[in-house]
């Protein structure tokens, strides 16, 4: 006897999270380069070399957000794990505590974490990775209300978009 599709599972690829996840992780070391440039040219005598850095470490950052794809999952993991090359450390901030945790998040998916522990930014992408589980049904659903839909009885929307009632005989009956 074949297992029951798990309704509960929503699908939540989380290699499109990681993605995600380092996007945001990407933008927000793009502050740290802009806050030095506007400190710099705050100086009497503003230092034209090290604007120059800071601007080719913003257009590397932007670079990289436009070219990275989903598929490119080694460069999203040195994105995301902590790679020296892709850390930036602020000031007053342990280093354990710059960026992201993928796991944190994942977790907090699959329910083993509370959603309310997640920092502010990991509960952005908590919730654009949730509310897009909900947009795209898993395998296992689809193939679970297929099943469901046949059924006598069972009651849905078709593809006009009309609440209808599958009959005994296979067929629908508009019922609202």
């Amino acid at each position: 006897m074949k297992p029951l599709p798990d309704p509960f599972n929503l699908g939540l690829n989380s290699d499109s999270i990681a993605f995600e996840v380092a996007l945001e992780a990407l933008g927000q070391s793009r502050q740290p380069f802009m806050q030095a440039i506007a400190l710099e040219r705050e100086k009497t005598a503003p230092s034209a070399a090290f604007i120059r850095y800071c601007k080719a470490r913003l257009a590397a950052i932007d670079e990289l957000q436009e070219d990275l794809h989903p598929t490119d999952m080694d460069t999203v993991r040195r994105i995301l794990g902590r790679d020296p090359l892709f850390t930036v450390s602020e000031p007053n901030q342990p280093e354990s505590e710059v960026g992201f945790t993928m796991e944190r998040i994942e977790a907090a998916l699959a329910g083993t974490l509370d959603p309310g522990l997640l920092s502010e930014d990991e509960l952005r992408i908590y919730d654009d990775a949730l509310i897009d589980s909900f947009a795209t049904p898993s395998p296992q659903a689809i193939a679970f209300f297929a099943e469901r839909k046949n059924k006598p009885g069972s009651v849905g929307y078709d593809d006009q978009g009309r609440l209808v009632r599958t009959k005994a005989d296979g067929t629908d009956e508009a019922i609202g």
